[in-house]
């Protein structure tokens, strides 16, 4: 009931499952309603358009993607989002779902408001402007709705909108890869056990080392030599060792290790196209083909973290294991000429005539010269004898 000046006017309005069933309006005294100097006719638009969209919400389901910059686990974020669109007054807001252990502020992402189509467009989103399977840019990012709820479908189908088929969300790479981790036993559903045992592998085959002896010529390259090196396979998980061979006066640092134990691919450029290129090494789990026991042997070159190692010998052990599983019985030793140099000559320059000769000498065994040692027996057993030499001159005829 509104008043105005003594003007009264009642509306019944009968509203019934989300819907108007009857309208009925009494005036008194006059045609016209007077809240705000309003017609009565313009009065009830307003107030149906009100009443009509009051408590009616349309739900869309979507999704955006985050770029994920400088990681290698990761190059974008998939992340869902509902959209609520309320027709009482044409305002939406977006809520994402909480996602566990995500390390992300989730939830309301915009507030409930009236959303503007672009920067330099004076209109805003409306519910006409909704379907499923389109991207709607809100406030410079995309958003993209696959589905809807079943109200929602309705009310677009009986105000002439088209509905379009529902669309698959994307998944997360990265919750994919958590996947093990967070749920292990959906991970394990539907899938066959793998007839390789680790821990029959463990048992048999730990501390048990192929050991081979091999050599990287690097000569072609400016100061490259012929360097040795042995190179440890471990068979209780396929890993690699590669140790230097040190030897002395070499001029190289004394470090033990050109490479720590590892899993190596037997083609290390061959990556997949989503690999990012700011990584320099894989995961191990991400090694799929690596070197086996089947890629060693005597004479064969084997390529490791881009050097060609020469095969030449190998230990007893590894023979044994080669001769068990391989069938192999040649184990021919490889022979590597390292073209050692020999020896310089050291010449001893000829005695000048100052001081002792001994002392001369020490100048030509070292830069520091010391004095010689005597020879304490010698001093000894000639410490007191004397040499007498007696001469006769004869005169010349």
């Amino acid at each position: 009931v509104w008043w105005r000046c003594g003007v009264v006017c009642r509306v019944w309005i009968l509203f019934s499952g989300g819907c108007i069933q009857n309208i009925e309006c009494v005036t008194w005294m006059c045609g016209h309603c007077a809240a705000n100097g309003m017609p009565i006719l313009q009065l009830v638009s307003v107030l149906l358009t009100t009443i009509s969209g009051d408590l009616q919400v349309l739900q869309f389901f979507g999704y955006f993607k985050q770029t994920v910059t400088e990681s290698r686990d990761e190059h974008y974020r998939v992340r869902h989002v509902k959209m609520y669109y309320y027709l009482e007054d044409d305002t939406l807001c977006l809520i994402e779902p909480a996602v566990p252990n995500s390390g992300l502020p989730q939830g309301k992402l915009l507030k409930r408001q009236k959303v503007p189509k672009g920067k330099d467009s004076g209109s805003t989103w409306h519910w006409k402007d909704l379907n499923v399977g389109v991207t709607l840019t809100i406030y410079g990012r995309a958003f993209r709705f696959t589905d809807c709820d079943a109200f929602t479908a309705d009310y677009l189908t009986r105000n002439g909108i088209v509905l379009n088929d529902p669309e698959e969300t994307p998944e997360d790479p990265y919750s994919v890869t958590r996947l093990p981790v967070d749920n292990p036993s959906l991970t394990r559903t539907g899938l066959s056990k793998s007839d390789f045992d680790q821990l029959k592998q463990f048992v048999m085959l730990d501390r048990k080392v192929l050991r081979f002896y091999a050599v990287w010529d690097d000569r072609d390259t400016m100061f490259g030599e012929l360097r040795p090196f042995v190179i440890h396979y471990y068979l209780v998980d396929d890993t690699i060792e590669v140790r230097e061979v040190n030897k002395k006066n070499s001029g190289r640092d004394p470090f033990p290790l050109l490479m720590k134990r590892q899993k190596v691919p037997r083609n290390p450029k061959d990556l997949p196209a989503d690999f990012p290129s700011i990584v320099f090494e894989r995961k191990p789990e991400e090694l799929q083909d690596v070197l086996s026991p089947a890629d060693f042997g005597i004479g064969e070159t084997v390529h490791i973290m881009g050097r060609n190692f020469l095969l030449t010998d190998c230990d007893e052990f590894t023979k044994e294991f080669y001769r068990r599983n391989f069938g192999v019985e040649d184990f021919s030793t490889v022979d590597v000429d390292f073209g050692s140099a020999p020896p310089a000559e050291k010449p001893v320059a000829p005695y000048h005539g100052f001081g002792d000769p001994d002392d001369s000498l020490q100048s030509c065994l070292a830069l520091r010269p010391k004095a010689p040692k005597k020879d304490e027996i010698k001093k000894l057993e000639y410490g007191n004898a004397v040499r007498i030499d007696r001469a006769s001159g004869c005169r010349g005829g």
